[in-house]
């Protein structure tokens, strides 16, 4: 993953199962006289307790039990919260069968890490925005411990080579592009969207109201696109020196989408020289190796089991990538 923030909160299920009790009332046969009578005992009638779960809020006076929330939640998250604990279970064994704890110290460690990523917004303010996105406190502890443990477990794999120093060098300050695109999915969107700019058509209106892309929403403006950053595919990559500012690249096939790019300053390059710099590009290409082998790690440990499904509303969301028992 790149930091791909992994994203957790465990649920517990409980199953309540009545068993009826069978009370078998015997006929009893009673002699008077010559005569034989048989007497029936009246059976009591039993009436069945439907089991209800707990109630976790109150509206309005009117009370919301634990089957009303269940199954939302579970559509909502039960896939995402299925798949870090899986992960986490892994990661325990792992981590038994190594004798490897997490310290807290190694969660602290996480935070600021996880924190560089805005180096310039405050703890709180991280902490809401990360809360608004699903991960409060619980998950984001979860999230942090997941990759402490990943961190610790690939360890001893990263090896980071002076060529892997000087690409993140290229990647940071070699030449760079601002641009903006726009993304569709098919030839003959990408070919009428060109059209429409050659007539004068706005860049940022066609991005906003056609793009699938998430810079949509910025009118299509992306982060300064490196040459040297292979997280763009190399089609893009090539094609940005050919452009003039403000030119309109064709349509280029990226997998199942179409793409548009337009150029709208570069080439910017940093001045400053590798010296300078080598122990944080060090540190980068480092981060970046960790990363790209904790997120194997992960997939490898999702992957290795699938778990045995006893709710029904678990089945139904998470049933065709598992085990089902009933």
């Amino acid at each position: 993953m790149g930091q791909t923030s992994i994203l957790c909160f465990a649920m517990i299920v409980r199953h309540i199962v009545l068993l009826p009790t069978l009370i078998l009332f015997l006929v009893a046969a009673t002699s008077i006289g010559c005569q034989e009578r048989a007497v029936t005992m009246p059976v009591q009638e039993t009436r069945s307790i439907r089991p209800t779960s707990p109630i976790v809020a109150m509206v309005g006076g009117k009370s919301i039990r634990m089957e009303e929330f269940w199954p939302s939640l579970v559509e909502l998250g039960g896939v995402t919260t299925m798949q870090d604990i899986k992960l986490r279970i892994a990661l325990e064994a792992m981590l038994d069968e190594r004798d490897i704890q997490i310290t807290s110290n190694d969660i602290i460690g996480e935070r600021a890490l996880l924190a560089t990523t805005l180096p310039n917004v405050e703890q709180r303010e991280f902490d809401d925005m990360l809360e608004s996105r699903g991960f409060g406190e619980h998950r984001r502890y979860q999230l942090l411990w997941r990759n402490a443990a990943l961190r610790i477990l690939v360890a001893d794999d990263v090896m980071v080579t002076q060529e892997a120093v000087w690409r993140m060098y290229a990647i940071i300050h070699g030449p760079s592009y601002a641009a903006k695109v726009i993304v569709v999915t098919t030839l003959d969107e990408a070919s009428a969207i060109k059209s429409k700019l050659a007539l004068g058509a706005s860049f940022s209106q066609l991005a906003e109201t056609t793009s699938i892309d998430p810079s949509a929403v910025r009118g299509g403006v992306v982060d300064s696109i490196s040459l040297a950053d292979p997280a763009w595919p190399s089609p893009i990559r090539n094609a940005l020196p050919a452009l003039g500012i403000g030119e309109l690249s064709d349509p280029i096939l990226i997998g199942n989408r179409w793409i548009l790019i337009t150029v709208t300053s570069g080439p910017l390059k940093s001045e400053i020289p590798f010296e300078e710099v080598e122990n944080e590009m060090r540190n980068l290409a480092t981060l970046a190796q960790e990363r790209f082998l904790m997120e194997k790690l992960a997939v490898s440990l999702r992957n290795q089991s699938a778990p045995v499904l006893f709710d029904p509303d678990l089945q139904r969301v998470l049933g065709s990538n598992t085990t089902n028992s009933y």
